[in-house]
């Protein structure tokens, strides 16, 4: 080709060559033109036509609906439901490492309400401060911060939110009496606390696909949104009802909104995914303004809760691997868990961070963290032990 009809070529406007397409390779451009329809009526009308239950089917993991169904019926081995909470352990449960007795708790000896040493300890939270399946009791933080007058009594809960480790406290824990409160914050505790479904937040979720209560806060105080009616649940894949309940109270509803316009045919669905990993590496662990406001509100209530019944409360701040062990791209951002470690201990809260114990132990993060990168091996329970042995201590003699 001459190099004037070749600059002719790449002047023509992109519409004329496309017009040429149709002309040379018919097929092509026609099935073109049918699939931009087709994104484009998948994106603007059919959301607005089809019920919002039949794209929850397709939202949800195959693994999730038999899940869910599993649960509904009370056939979950690890999980039953709980009017208040959402889900709980199920007592007496047991496979392999993970074990908990008749309370749902994870122990090293027979619990009963009343104390038995002179010192009782209660750790509320999830997986992370219950150890996770892949450790045995033993190997969990509560369980190495027990002596003589010590005793340890852990209600992690997979899952579980800072509200509803709240709520467990205020409407039935308290019983147990403990001198000693220790409660998990995770990497990222604000996401939790806007959140009813838990699929919505976590959409990896398959094996929890759960709902819970949250609070919101209305007048300065706080406002418990329960779970919806159970009728909602059972009838979850059947009609939309729930899911209208979700649209009002959840507040990563509009994930779900976004996969309807998005996650259904594979280019949109291509740039979807693209923009998501975009927008997790932008706004990783700095959490949200509503958020933000229910965790300090959350902590404060709880702090003065226990106060009442005079337990002392430590949080216990939990790092993603990534934050412990920072990768060179994240250099470029904020350190929003180093920032909000300092604005919650601003407040006067008894925090911990366990950032700081694994960092100053000097070892790799092979030897720290589970493979998830979430979940400390029982090396690290242990550095994290002595130091809350310590703090315990300090807080007891004061």
């Amino acid at each position: 080709m001459s190099p004037d009809k070749q600059n002719i070529k790449l002047s023509t406007p992109v519409w004329k060559q496309l017009l040429s397409i149709r002309r040379t390779a018919p097929i092509v451009f026609y099935t073109m033109m049918i699939y931009m329809a087709a994104e484009l009526i998948t994106v603007f009308i059919l959301p607005q036509i089809i019920p919002d239950h039949y794209y929850l089917r397709l939202y949800l993991h195959e693994h999730a609906i038999e899940r869910t169904e599993i649960f509904l019926n009370n056939e979950d081995p690890f999980n039953q439901s709980d009017e208040l909470l959402g889900w709980q352990n199920r007592p007496n449960s047991q496979h392999d490492n993970w074990k908990v007795d008749k309370y749902g708790a994870r122990t090293t000896f027979t619990v009963s309400k009343q104390p038995t040493r002179p010192i009782r300890i209660l750790f509320l939270g999830s997986s992370l401060i219950n150890g996770g399946p892949q450790i045995s009791v033993e190997n969990s933080i509560s369980a190495l911060i027990e002596d003589s007058v010590t005793e340890a009594v852990n209600f992690g809960v997979m899952r579980y939110s800072l509200d509803q480790s709240y709520l467990a406290y205020r409407e039935e824990l308290y019983e147990f009496q403990p001198r000693v409160l220790v409660v998990e914050l995770p990497r990222e505790p604000t996401g939790g606390l806007i959140n009813q479904y838990i699929p919505f937040r976590h959409p990896e979720a398959h094996g929890m696909p759960f709902l819970k209560p949250r609070f919101e806060i209305n007048s300065g105080r706080l406002n418990l949104i329960p779970l919806p009616p159970r009728h909602m649940f059972d009838s979850l894949l059947d009609n939309s009802e729930l899911l209208c309940w979700l649209e009002v109270h959840d507040g990563y509803f509009g994930k779900f909104e976004e996969f309807k316009k998005f996650g259904i045919l594979p280019i949109s669905r291509l740039f979807w995914h693209g923009y998501e990993m975009i927008e997790k590496k932008i706004h990783f662990s700095r959490g949200n303004e509503e958020g933000a406001a229910l965790l300090k509100k959350i902590m404060t209530a709880l702090v003065e809760d226990a106060a009442a019944k005079n337990t002392h409360i430590i949080f216990l701040s939990y790092p993603h691997q990534a934050d412990t062990y920072i990768p060179r791209w994240r250099s470029l951002f904020p350190d929003y868990y180093g920032l909000r470690i300092e604005e919650l201990s601003a407040p006067g809260f008894e925090i911990i961070d366990c950032r700081e114990i694994l960092r100053r132990s000097g070892r790799p993060a092979y030897e720290l963290y589970q493979a998830d990168m979430r979940h400390m091996t029982p090396i690290a329970n242990k550095l994290i032990a002595v130091k809350l042995k310590e703090k315990i201590s300090d807080i007891l003699s004061e």
